[in-house]
């Protein structure tokens, strides 16, 4: 059976015994908050990053790792492992993607591959499972990469947005835009698009109805396949648990773990955001 390791990026949110199963290593964004530069998930664990990024009013800046932050990775692991699979957050959303890929291609590009989760967060999560069970099943690389494409093409994530602040103070949304929506208590419902792309699918009066509206486009794109979900937070508990409760009323009996968000994550949807990832497991 081939030994073929896993890598990803910060912006990865899964369970922590998914995380100790499956990641080989996990390559750490760079935030900026308040100044000082920080290493994503090392230098600021969740809770940390969630207590600076209020203090400053949740404004902060991310940036990708260099491609000599992944090469020395792959090099580690390669003396190790047969292969490495390398699965980040989409392409459309950070240039992580591109710095994983010139690394690999001057590592080692026959032993390395490279996947655009074309998702964030617990959907980036979500994919790399998928990879983890396929190694776990002895495939060969070629295989693991099949099952993980698949993963991708079977996976939506859908979003609402708490606070508008981060997305003002990022320059992503208009001043005067937000305090219109603040107004009359709108929250955007955000959904990622095949190629991980940020497309608004509306707004609900209200943060619990938000929710509800997530939980029904969970259950339309679900369309009575088996699944695989899981949610993220930026430090909204409250709203994480609401959106489960709603979920298992749909889908009894499902597991659904909820993990908290990375800073990088944070940095761009603001404190309190919630996140459920779906993943469509019919045959393939």
């Amino acid at each position: 059976m081939p030994k073929i390791a896993i890598v990803t990026d910060s912006t990865c949110d899964l369970p922590e015994a998914a995380r100790q199963r499956y990641v080989a290593a996990m390559v750490p964004l760079h935030v900026t908050v308040g100044g000082v530069s920080y290493l994503d998930r090392v230098d600021l664990d969740e809770d940390a990053f969630y207590r600076l990024f209020a203090e400053s009013g949740q404004l902060a800046q991310s940036s990708q790792p260099s491609v000599g932050e992944f090469s020395s990775v792959y090099e580690r692991l390669l003396k190790d492992n047969d292969a490495v699979v390398s699965v980040h957050i989409a392409n459309r959303l950070s240039g992580a993607v591109q710095s994983a890929y010139l690394a690999a291609e001057t590592v080692d590009p026959a032993r390395i591959r490279v996947i655009d989760s074309c998702k964030v967060s617990v959907g980036v999560g979500l994919v790399l499972q998928a990879a983890g069970e396929a190694i776990d099943a002895g495939n060969d690389l070629d295989q693991v990469v099949a099952a993980t494409e698949a993963a991708v093409r079977d996976t939506r994530v859908y979003s609402t947005i708490q606070s508008l602040d981060a997305a003002v103070r990022g320059g992503r949304l208009n001043l005067h835009a937000a305090r219109l929506a603040n107004l009359a208590d709108l929250k955007p419902l955000v959904v990622f698009d095949d190629e991980g792309g940020v497309q608004t699918d509306g707004a609900r009066i209200g943060f619990q109805r938000a929710l509800r509206a997530v939980a029904e486009r969970v259950e339309r794109y679900a369309a009575g396949s088996p699944v695989r979900m899981a949610i993220s937070h930026a430090n909204g508990p409250e709203g994480a648990e609401y959106l489960k409760e709603r979920l298992l009323s749909l889908f009894a009996g499902l597991d659904i773990p909820v993990v908290k968000a990375g800073a990088v994550i944070t940095t761009h949807v603001g404190l309190g955001t919630v996140a459920v990832a779906v993943e469509r497991r019919g045959e393939r």
